[in-house]
């Protein structure tokens, strides 16, 4: 479900080229998955209000389920690396469908969810697709306490952002994942 938001700043091709740049360095310079997700996380908050986590999700080979790979949170959260969800459950399906970013926040639909959401601080989030060998293979999420902190405006500057850092992230995922005992959440 992709939500329209109405009050986040468009990031202009100067500030768009410099977050790239300032991304690519600290993803490219990070030693473990938690290093690079903490570096992403400080490099994206100068353009993106209120961020409150960074995780990577990792399809499982079944095609049903992600794995937790990492997480950044600047608040406790629920999402642990390792811990298996069913891809239903996110908004995999969509990144694999559209193979693009996806921007979502809170819509009133599900007051269950939504309450979880907002304990956790994640008010509104943008999911993009990491590419592994020519197709979708994991999902970077970025989570904003700001209801409309991603303008859609802004879908192919994620799509460029997890351009730049698919391979290092997904690396580094697959190498944290290995020999890991993952938990199941639903």
């Amino acid at each position: 479900m992709y939500l329209a938001t109405g009050g986040a700043v468009v990031i202009d091709d100067e500030r768009r080229a410099g977050l790239l740049q300032a991304v690519r360095a600290a993803v490219g310079q990070a030693r473990t998955l938690q290093d690079a997700l903490a570096s992403l996380a400080f490099a994206v908050e100068s353009e993106i209000p209120a961020v409150t986590r960074v995780s990577v999700r990792v399809l499982e080979t079944d095609g049903v389920s992600v794995v937790v790979a990492g997480v950044w949170t600047a608040a406790p959260t629920s999402i642990k690396p390792g811990v298996v969800v069913r891809a239903l459950a996110t908004s995999f399906p969509e990144v694999l469908r559209d193979d693009r970013a996806i921007i979502q926040k809170i819509s009133g639909t599900d007051p269950a969810l939504d309450d979880i959401l907002r304990r956790e601080g994640v008010w509104s989030w943008v999911s993009i697709p990491l590419h592994r060998q020519g197709s979708v293979r994991g999902m970077l999420s970025i989570s904003s306490r700001q209801l409309d902190a991603f303008a859609p405006d802004d879908v192919q500057l994620f799509d460029q952002l997890g351009s730049a850092v698919e391979d290092r992230l997904m690396s580094l995922s697959l190498d944290g994942i290995e020999g890991e005992s993952k938990p199941t959440a639903d």
